[in-house]
């Protein structure tokens, strides 16, 4: 973080507090300002930032307007509608948080010296535009892609280059076996992890895995979020298992793909080769290739179907392949590959049909106007948003 000045830390995280308040904040956001918080000094800082009569008395000092009846809206608002439609309205929302931007680093820095406040948030606080490796003290490393990450002392030394990570080379393992380490991957990119078994995991844009440095000696156990996709080394005597929401995937050796956000209301499972057991509070259910499993985040209502597999597995190859797609379906993957924000003006466009694909090489730009080109929509790129009418 040697990179960031005082200034630009506090404005990170006023900017975090900001999207918090509005309930904007996406995954690695949330991650990122959950880190900050830790610290119970920071945590006081928060309370007193969000607090709603300290909120208004500080747009006040900034508008000379009805505040009160402003607030009380937006409030309202909040609790009645759902996160999409308070997300259709952060910009409505920016216009009144925009004080705390220079507010809230006075109450970040507090009593604390300079030094002492600048040391704490830059231990948490890093370049998140870029992949990023946590290790089991919390410390993290930023990989470009290119280089590779050596001599790492005491918690273990890897190779690391052409968007690779490899256990498999480690030449130094640590004492505590039991370690995980978190490999976090934001947009515009994707990741290939080898695990020390030798299992190999894609990682596609805005998705992360938790995963021990070295496997026991009775199975292979690991967390997934977002879209990954697995090649596991096949090992009768220790099954692998993946956990992603509340899902367990249990297979010896096989592959498979998983798409689990967070933020999207089902998680899919689709098997590729071999076969897996998936356990979920509907039951265990046995995939054969080409199957796909899915479920809502409650685990209430699942299915399972024949599917085409490339439309699912072909983003590892680096394109996305839709057929009949409704298309705010097909933006989703856009918005994470291109780190957009997405904003339907008209609602009925999102169930227009697209098929074709989106190549992770070419631009945002390219993209929308071969989109434009096959059906009736316009849109409209504004700052980090993409405007659908």
């Amino acid at each position: 973080m040697s990179n960031y000045s005082k200034k630009d830390i506090d404005f990170e995280i006023s900017r975090l507090l900001a999207k918090k308040i509005t309930g904007a904040l996406n995954n690695q956001e949330f991650y990122q300002l959950n880190q900050w918080l830790n610290d119970p000094k920071n945590q006081h800082v928060s309370k007193k930032i969000e607090d709603k009569n300290l909120f208004k008395q500080k747009i006040e000092q900034y508008h000379n307007e009805d505040v009160d009846a402003a607030f009380e809206k937006f409030v309202n608002k909040r609790k009645q509608k759902s996160r999409k439609i308070i997300l259709r309205r952060t910009l409505i929302a920016a216009s009144l948080l925009l004080p705390l931007i220079y507010f809230i680093p006075q109450y970040i820095q507090g009593p604390q010296t300079p030094e002492v406040a600048n040391t704490e948030i830059e231990h948490h606080v890093i370049d998140k535009s870029k992949p990023r490796l946590i290790l089991a003290d919390d410390s993290q490393i930023i990989l470009d892609g290119t280089t590779a990450v050596n001599n790492v002392p005491k918690k273990g030394v890897l190779v690391g280059d052409n968007f690779t990570l490899d256990y498999t080379k480690s030449n130094l393992i640590p004492e505590d076996k039991s370690q995980f380490n978190i490999l976090e991957i934001p947009a515009k990119y994707t990741y290939k992890l080898i695990l020390s078994d030798g299992s190999k995991v894609w990682l596609n844009s805005v998705s992360s895995l938790k995963y021990p440095v070295q496997f026991g000696q009775k199975d292979r156990i690991v967390e997934a979020e977002g879209e990954l996709f697995f090649e596991i080394k096949k090992d009768l005597k220790r099954p692998f298992y993946v956990i992603t929401n509340g899902v367990k995937v249990e297979v010896t050796g096989t592959k498979f793909n998983v798409n689990s956000y967070n933020n999207e209301p089902y998680s899919h499972i689709t098997l590729s080769e071999g076969s897996v057991n998936i356990h979920s509070n509907v039951g265990k259910h046995k995939l054969t290739p080409g199957l796909q499993f899915k479920i809502d985040r409650n685990q209430t209502k699942y299915s399972i179907k024949k599917v085409n597999l490339n439309e699912y597995i072909s983003w590892k190859d680096g394109t996305y392949i839709f057929r009949n797609k409704n298309i705010d379906e097909v933006l989703l993957y856009a918005q994470r590959w291109f780190n957009v924000d997405i904003l339907f003006i008209n609602q009925t466009a999102k169930y227009t049909k697209f098929t074709g694909l989106l190549n992770k090489e070419e631009s945002l730009e390219e993209f929308l106007l071969r989109l434009q080109s096959t059906s009736k929509l316009n849109f409209k790129k504004r700052n980090n948003q993409l405007i659908i009418f």
